[in-house]
């Protein structure tokens, strides 16, 4: 059978169980030339059952003379946390397959690859000198930018312990190409190395040796919340998975000293101080050695609770109850184009300021100068205010997308602050209200700090679709900063609140 045939049986198997359908087919990618990334589901269960991110990866072996032989290859690559249950995922798809004699469909899984991320501006150059690759085949710029995000490369290296060759797998990563030009965006753009464990050390060692500079879990996640658009972390930003509910909830299990949880490590080093003052991992590591281990509090049903995360105070966020107060049913993020509905009720809020013009600037050589101070772009201001008839067909449309949701869903945005202070995680986010009493609890932030490169307090957060529906209904909080629309809302930090701008992220 032809490797097109083989192609599409594997597409549509994978349209059951991922939302890249559209970039499955495409060319580039079904060749092996390209890798792609997306969200994988349970069975037959978009957009719910969440089971994380994946990067997929073909490979065609063709035999000429016996086409029989022929096979596609795809690869998957996802965190370890959820390898077992994606293998089971694949088996149970494959087992629900027709049987045909000429097509036989098989999972594998083979033992776990070692990851090495090269970032930085020097990326490209510190892998040519590492690697043996040809780089004047592949890019004229020697910073390699005219190479697309997910360009797979392929070469040999030397195992350690024999003289085999091992291949690598060299992915471009450069996930905010359309802001690639942006400073912020270089810290997380670079290169993905995927390679057997027996050269995994090695290639670490040469790197550094070569001028590179190791880095740990805490800077690369603030590098990834100073890029433009913010890029998620697993599973962080994915509490509608099993792993993203352990993250912030906690596991009843924890209380057992014999069973850990082990996201708790992970959240308290990203959570925690930056640098030499973050003593939570030689904390970790002496009641490990003296057999001693954090009591944690039982969870209880409510938004937020205090509790024990490897002997640090921390919350606890039922993401359940924020949507609804008397329901656990799992919720859902809302991600990718299903997000632009939310983004176009935000815009119709209030009016853009039109820039004026004048008819003759484009004959003249010299603009006069402003007899009044001009205000930046970047300082955020009240929008107009709608027409009667406009707030009413925008009132009438906030109605019509609130019917429309029929499953809880939250929405990630983004919140610049103005002022002083810094924010946090677990900070309320409230709607503005003439009434105090009538405020809305619309989220919660889940990382957050001052970004240089914004210039200001910066943080990114979840809330509920529904509460933002609500509040843009009839809302007078809309602000225009950029040429862009936010919703003008309060954090509460303890007795404490600031004023921030909030806008979905796509």
């Amino acid at each position: 059978m032809s490797s097109g045939q083989l192609l599409k049986v594997l597409i549509s198997m994978m349209q059951k169980i991922t939302d890249v359908t559209t970039c499955l087919s495409d060319e580039t990618v079904t060749s092996g030339q390209r890798a792609t990334e997306g969200v994988i589901h349970q069975i037959d269960s978009f957009p719910g059952g969440i089971v994380g991110p994946g990067t997929f990866i073909f490979k065609h072996i063709t035999n000429e003379n016996d086409s029989s032989n022929n096979a596609v290859h795809l690869s998957v690559f996802v965190h370890p946390a959820i390898k077992l249950q994606v293998t089971t995922i694949f088996s149970t798809l494959v087992d629900s397959q027709e049987k045909d004699s000429d097509i036989n469909v098989t999972v594998s899984s083979t033992e776990s690859y070692s990851l090495l991320r090269v970032r930085g501006t020097s990326s490209t150059i510190t892998l040519a000198n590492v690697l043996p690759l040809n780089w004047a085949d592949i890019s004229n710029d020697a910073n390699g930018n005219a190479i697309e995000h997910g360009t797979l490369l392929k070469t040999n290296v030397q195992c350690e312990s024999s003289t085999a060759y091992t291949q690598l797998i060299i992915k471009c990563h450069k996930p905010n190409q359309q802001y690639q030009h942006l400073p912020q965006n270089v810290a997380c753009s670079g290169w993905d190395i995927f390679c057997h464990p027996s050269v995994g050390d090695k290639l670490f060692q040469t790197f550094v040796c070569k001028g590179g500079c190791a880095i740990g879990l805490v800077e690369d996640a603030r590098a990834q919340l100073e890029a433009y658009p913010p890029l998620p972390i697993f599973p962080r930003d994915f509490p509608d998975s099993r792993n993203g509910r352990l993250y912030w909830e906690g596991d009843p299990a924890t209380n057992d000293e014999t069973q850990p949880n082990s996201w708790a490590l992970i959240r308290s080093c990203i959570e925690g101080s930056w640098g030499r003052n973050n003593r939570v991992l030689s904390r970790h590591r002496r009641e490990c050695r003296d057999g001693k281990s954090p009591k944690d509090e039982v969870p209880q049903p409510s938004k937020l609770i205090m509790g024990n995360i490897s002997g640090r105070r921390s919350l606890r966020i039922n993401w359940s109850r924020l949507v609804s107060p008397t329901n656990d049913e799992p919720v859902i993020i809302v991600r990718g184009s299903f997000g632009i509905p939310f983004l176009q009720l935000l815009h119709g809020c209030g009016r853009l300021h039109k820039k004026q013009t004048d008819s003759d600037s484009t004959r003249q050589t010299k603009q006069r100068r402003p007899r009044r101070p001009v205000r930046p772009s970047n300082v955020a201001i009240n929008a107009p205010s709608l027409s009667k008839e406009e707030k009413i067909a925008h009132s009438k449309t906030c109605q019509q997308l609130s019917e429309s949701l029929s499953l809880p869903a939250l929405l990630r945005c983004e919140l610049f602050f103005d002022g002083k202070g810094s924010p946090s995680v677990g900070d309320i986010i409230f709607s503005l209200s003439e009434k105090p009493g009538e405020e809305l609890t619309l989220g919660l932030v889940v990382a957050g700090g001052f970004s240089p490169s914004r210039g200001k307090a910066y943080a990114v957060a979840f809330v509920g679709a529904a509460k933002f529906i609500g509040a843009l209904d009839g809302t007078q909080h809309g602000m225009v900063k950029d040429d862009a629309m936010f919703l003008k809302v309060a954090v509460a930090k303890g007795p404490s609140r600031r004023y921030a701008l909030l806008s979905p992220l796509l």
